[in-house]
């Protein structure tokens, strides 16, 4: 930590396989540096502690406990080890919790788009798998290193799994509700995840759990921007900020999915219209194929 901080680093990211003294000692540095730190919840590491210790941001919702009645308890038991993935039900009231949480300022972002295909196995096929035409080899390599799906769930394990994760939507709701801050990341570039693409899917399950499209909106632009200390220039639209923008020729205050009709984008100022934006995704599946 003291190298890192010498060279400036903007944050420290932490992963669940972290033992728990190491974690809070990458706590404690972080407090001694005046560094973030953000990331993964290590097993040995309660979300309360982790947001309590200062970690900025929880990612994936790890270790976040599905709210479950009694009789769900049971009937949302894993039926193949690969759905305890998806998170399992809370034995006690989590609404506590999840108040420090608030408390404290500590972001959560669920990436609800990367565990939707393991709620949907032994189905592995998906519409957004038309994507993968722009995806290199590199990047389809790193996708099955990422996240290698399981070839043995059986089809009498499938409506377990959709049920599962149809609680992990419901629960950000909840986490939304209890006063939670909400970032829409994704973990491109994963199955079902690829950058720019899955965070219109990311927007849309925000909004299945409950969030307006505003709040949603918002989960992808001014909470990032004050995730980043950066609202001076990004996050809204007002004078001397950032031109980066998307224009669209529909509301997404009606209908979320309206966030996919772009009619042009502006990048630092400069405009790429739609033929433009066709010229680069012709190139981007061309340079795919080498």
């Amino acid at each position: 930590m003291d190298s890192l901080a010498k060279l400036g680093v903007d944050f420290v990211k932490v992963h669940n396989r972290l033992p728990r003294a190491a974690y809070f000692a990458v706590a404690e540095a972080a407090r001694r540096h005046r560094m973030a730190f953000a990331g993964h919840l290590p097993d040995s590491v309660t979300i309360v502690e982790a947001s309590d210790a200062g970690q900025r941001s929880l990612e994936h919702l790890f270790g976040f406990p599905s709210v479950c009645s009694t009789e769900e308890r049971e009937s949302l038991r894993p039926a193949h080890p690969i759905q305890a993935f998806l998170g399992t039900c809370a034995t006690q009231d989590p609404l506590p919790d999840f108040k420090r949480l608030a408390a404290n300022g500590t972001w959560v972002v669920p990436t609800l788009t990367i565990t939707y295909p393991i709620g949907l196995l032994p189905d592995t096929i998906l519409g957004s798998d038309s994507t993968d035409r722009y995806r290199s080899k590199g990047l389809q390599r790193l996708q099955r290193m990422m996240m290698e799906l399981p070839t043995n769930v059986p089809v009498a394990a499938a409506p377990v799994g959709r049920r599962i994760f149809a609680k992990r939507i419901e629960l950000v709701g909840i986490l939304h509700r209890a006063g939670i801050p909400l970032m829409t990341g994704t973990d491109a570039p994963g199955k079902n995840a690829l950058g720019g693409f899955s965070l219109h899917d990311e927007l849309a399950f925000f909004v299945e759990a409950g969030l307006s499209p505003m709040d949603a909106l918002r989960s992808a632009t001014f909470e990032p921007a004050r995730y980043l200390d950066a609202l001076d220039s990004l996050g809204t639209i007002a004078p001397g900020k950032v031109a980066d923008l998307v224009l669209l020729d529909a509301n997404p205050l009606v209908a979320i999915t309206n966030t996919r009709r772009i009619t042009a984008v502006i990048w630092n100022g400069h405009v790429i219209d739609a033929a433009q934006r066709r010229q680069l995704l012709t190139a981007a599946e061309a340079a795919a194929r080498q």
